[in-house]
């Protein structure tokens, strides 16, 4: 994760093992969560729930980013190693070698997901709210470049970018459209995008993920606006803020 600000301090990014690599070793090309990112004790809240006093204690900090993303990540690339995986369900993205980086990035307490298409040479900066590239992208574009000795052309993909309706779910946005990367190697419209729903669903998602619970199946997609919603209700001793 690249950062600009005080508000995360480390670069991670998801992929799969460079071609050449022994093939003995693939399986840890695939960052799990870590223990940090799953034990984080600050609750995700819904905007519904009024336990926030500010909008700024509703935005996703980089464990709760980090681990979903890696956790999206870990499920596909484990997937991709079970030949007997529904192909249609669970494409092809990594195959033997990685094809693509995800790196999260946070500034001005706003979530990017930079994701570096190695066989295409291309890199394209996700953006719930289409908004200029951030300038922290561009050391981060040239690190890797030196480390790969690829040259990434940045590629602008905002028409495939589900927009952001309110002034916190950036963090869920960016998990978002990595889960639709890691599905389907691309971003994809996420139409109706029902945003309460889509929040409780992250944080069910992290909750299954610290408790194991995730092996065959991936969580399910919202379909409705109440899908989640009523799962993993906060903590009764959290005093309650109205806005």
């Amino acid at each position: 994760m690249a950062h600009e600000t005080q508000y995360c301090n480390i670069l991670n990014f998801g992929g799969g093992k460079r071609k050449g690599d022994d093939a003995d070793d693939y399986c840890d090309s695939f960052v799990e969560p870590t223990f940090a990112h799953l034990q984080n004790n600050r609750e995700i809240w819904l905007f519904s729930e009024r336990k926030h006093a500010t909008i700024q204690d509703l935005y996703l900090d980089d464990n709760h980013v980090n681990g979903l993303i890696c956790g999206v990540a870990a499920f596909v690339g484990r997937k991709e190693r079970n030949h007997n995986a529904d192909p249609v369900i669970y494409m092809e993205v990594y195959k033997d070698s990685y094809d693509i980086l995800l790196a999260p990035i946070v500034t001005g307490a706003h979530w990017y997901l930079a994701v570096f298409y190695i066989n295409e040479k291309t890199v394209t900066v996700y953006d719930s709210m289409h908004s200029a590239v951030p300038s922290i992208f561009w050391p981060l574009k040239a690190s890797i470049e030196s480390i790969l000795h690829i040259r990434f052309t940045l590629k602008n993909e905002n028409n495939t970018v589900t927009l952001q309706k309110n002034e916190y779910d950036c963090g869920v946005h960016d998990f978002r459209n990595a889960e639709e990367i890691c599905f389907h190697g691309k971003c994809n419209l996420i139409n109706p995008y029902n945003a309460e729903a889509e929040r409780a669903r992250a944080r069910e998602i992290l909750r299954k993920l610290k408790d194991n619970e995730i092996t065959d199946e991936w969580v399910p997609h919202v379909e409705h606006a109440t899908d989640f919603i009523h799962l993993n209700k906060p903590s009764e001793n959290v005093e309650e803020f109205v806005i």
